[in-house]
């Protein structure tokens, strides 16, 4: 007896392997956030710490760093959904990775701030943020700009006479 298919009956599609879309999408980026991350850190410690060894993070302050790469690309991933408005994906953007650096670093880590340097360091996030926000925002709209005008070029030597 053979073996046929309903025609009614959509074939089922194959199974896809997010494996690939899953290292380009969470593992890549969030392993480069946490190289330069770790790196900033490292050579910032070495840079205070003329001798001693008590600016070099410890384990628990990599593994922090290691947490907060992963949100930053989570939340870089929020930036990249086109449904929502984009007023609304930055502030999502931001307030995810102000929380997770409050919980994390000031927190979760052997650093311990008092309440006006919690507020200092937040207040300082805030206006690296927006400094760097305002920086990618004129960017894209300079490249935004470059497309529109290369769009709306009529050359005035493919007239026919």
């Amino acid at each position: 007896m053979k073996n046929i298919q309903d025609p009614k009956k959509p074939t089922p599609e194959p199974k896809k392997n997010i494996f690939p879309r899953l290292l380009t999408k969470l593992i890549y980026p969030t392993t480069l956030y946490f190289t330069v991350i770790t790196l900033f850190l490292y050579i910032g410690g070495a840079a205070l710490n003329y001798g001693t060894t008590k600016m070099i993070p410890r384990l628990s302050t990599i593994l922090i760093v290691l947490a907060f790469s992963f949100i930053i690309n989570v939340a870089n991933l929020i930036l990249t959904v086109k449904k929502l408005n984009m007023a609304l994906r930055v502030a999502i953007h931001y307030v995810t990775l102000a929380v997770s650096f409050f919980v994390l670093f000031i927190n979760a880590s052997d650093y311990r701030a008092s309440n006006g340097l919690t507020i200092i360091l937040l207040l300082s996030y805030t206006l690296v943020y927006a400094f760097i926000c305002a920086i990618v925002f004129a960017v894209r709209r300079a490249v935004k700009n470059a497309d529109t005008d290369a769009s709306e070029y009529k050359s005035i030597y493919d007239k026919k006479i």
